[in-house]
């Protein structure tokens, strides 16, 4: 999908889905994320507008542009290249962005370099019916996808939450697996 398609699509969610990320999603987020945060795919800023010392990076030139013109501490990033110094970061957010990456070995480690010791990594994915409902999706990961993923890196799963609730992967587009990983020294 090209930069403004999509940048399109993120505009146009609707009321409910704004309102379950905003009264359920970040608020967890936001438990979990600690220190100096970064949004990786940040889309049209919705979780970065809600603290100003949140940053955020997209490869979507449209979203960037959207984020700025709303004063939101937003770059553009790209493919796999965060544009930081190392060790920047104690937390760092990939809210439904990691499904859309083919191999996703160059942008873990890109974080890990922009990551302080022991810091955070929020990740989110859709559920089965969220996944498939995207021509965009490449991989698909439930929590043992995760886990590995996560141990090739040195990362352990800190805490792992089915959002709503497990059994509804199949039948819910907003269900999502939120999986904070700690980097492990």
């Amino acid at each position: 999908m090209n930069d403004k398609l999509y940048f399109e699509y993120l505009k146009n969610i609707s009321w409910k889905g704004k309102a379950y990320r905003d009264l359920v999603v970040y608020p967890l987020i936001e438990k979990w994320a600690k220190g100096s945060v970064l949004d990786v795919g940040c889309g049209i800023g919705s979780f970065v507008k809600r603290n100003e010392n949140y940053k955020g990076v997209d490869i979507n030139k449209e979203c960037v542009m959207f984020c700025k013109n709303a004063g939101l501490d937003v770059k553009e990033m790209e493919l796999d290249v965060l544009p930081f110094e190392n060790y920047m970061f104690d937390t760092i957010i990939l809210d439904n962005v990691l499904e859309h990456i083919e191999d996703p070995d160059s942008i873990v480690r890109e974080i890990n370099r922009v990551l302080r010791p022991n810091g955070r990594i929020i990740v989110l994915v859709p559920g089965h019916k969220g996944y498939k409902a995207d021509d965009d999706h490449k991989n698909f990961y439930d929590f043992k996808a995760l886990n590995d993923l996560g141990k090739k890196y040195s990362l352990a799963i800190e805490k792992k939450i089915s959002l709503p609730l497990p059994f509804l992967s199949k039948y819910l587009s907003f269900f999502c697996y939120f999986a904070v990983f700690r980097q492990q020294n």
